[in-house]
């Protein structure tokens, strides 16, 4: 018995050993493999330095490796700026480095492509941002075309806000929060192209997701935007500008929004009474309290709530 334990300890131990052996020389090749990858990035940085000051080489190293050339890039890209930065990636694209990220782009796997998209959006050089434009264009997933275009109104590649509707189909879909959000953030740079779809007829929906995107930018020129869905007649867009009105926290909106809590839909009235309390409305304190007696239990729950945040409490 006690032959048997040593000779289990000694297999145990003997396994150990070879298990950090493995480990101890797996490590020792990764650091000998690094070095040689910094070095081969710091030449193809080098020679991308000197071809875009116009005395090096007509073409990248050919011996280096695609990898090192797109370590390089990626590394010099965070370090450029203005005709530098576009000489660079033409160069990158001259060399064709992104053409692994373009063929994953056509993949049948979503995963690929969205890891694709990710790559393109990286570097943002002429043939990516095209790629991700025929992404959007063709793809047959809706999410696939959504990260797209998030991708392109980062790099500001993005077409018409029109033409991106109806690439993403939002006039028959409803839209998502991620669509909201990718929206919200094209409404600081295109706000004159959403003002023009809010005053064409468009789905409620779409309207809604709009009036949200608009509020985001915090732009009191849009007040009027807001006042007129306040009287639209469907009750989602009505919502969209009682949360538009929240965001701007701008006390014109009071005339609008304090007969809204007396709206024939219970969400509204539930939108209104937070949003006379997250403003700071006190005129509405006597309507807030007949609501404590609405026949919706969430708008008597909103409207305790919103007597309570008002100055002077629930009294």
């Amino acid at each position: 018995m006690a032959a048997l334990v040593y000779e289990l300890s000694f297999l145990f131990l003997a396994g150990m050993l070879a298990l950090i052996t493995v480990l101890v020389v797996r490590r020792w090749q990764d650091e000998k493999n690094r070095g040689a990858r910094e070095r081969m990035r710091h030449r193809a940085a080098r020679a991308y330095l000197a071809r875009i000051e116009g005395g090096g080489e007509s073409a990248a190293p050919a011996d280096l490796p695609p990898a090192a050339k797109l370590e390089a890039v990626s590394h010099l890209l965070r370090l450029m700026r203005g005709t530098e930065r576009d000489r660079l990636l033409a160069l990158a694209d001259e060399d064709r480095l992104f053409d692994p990220a373009i063929a994953a782009s056509n993949s049948s796997r979503p995963a690929r492509r969205s890891e694709a998209i990710l790559t393109l959006e990286q570097f943002g050089s002429p043939r990516c941002v095209q790629t991700l434009q025929v992404l959007l264009a063709n793809d047959a997933s809706m999410t696939i075309k959504l990260e797209a275009a998030a991708a392109l109104a980062r790099l500001g590649g993005l077409p018409p806000l029109r033409d991106t509707i109806s690439l993403l189909a939002l006039e028959a879909n409803r839209p998502t929060r991620l669509h909201v959000a990718l929206f919200a953030s094209l409404a600081a740079t295109h706000p004159e192209q959403i003002r023009q779809l809010l005053s064409e007829e468009i789905t409620p929906p779409l309207r809604a997701m709009l009036i949200d995107a608009l509020s985001s930018s915090g732009d009191l020129a849009d007040l009027g935007d807001f006042e007129r869905a306040a009287a639209d007649e469907e009750p989602e867009v009505r919502s969209a500008a009682l949360r538009a009105a929240r965001r701007v926290g701008d006390p014109r909106c009071e005339a609008w929004v304090l007969p809204m809590l007396t709206d024939p839909v219970d969400f509204v009235r539930v939108q209104a009474a937070q949003t006379v309390a997250k403003l700071g409305f006190t005129r509405a304190r006597p309507k807030l309290k007949q609501l404590t007696t609405d026949e919706s239990v969430w708008v008597r729950i909103r409207a305790g709530e919103a007597l309570s945040l008002l100055p002077g409490g629930a009294s």
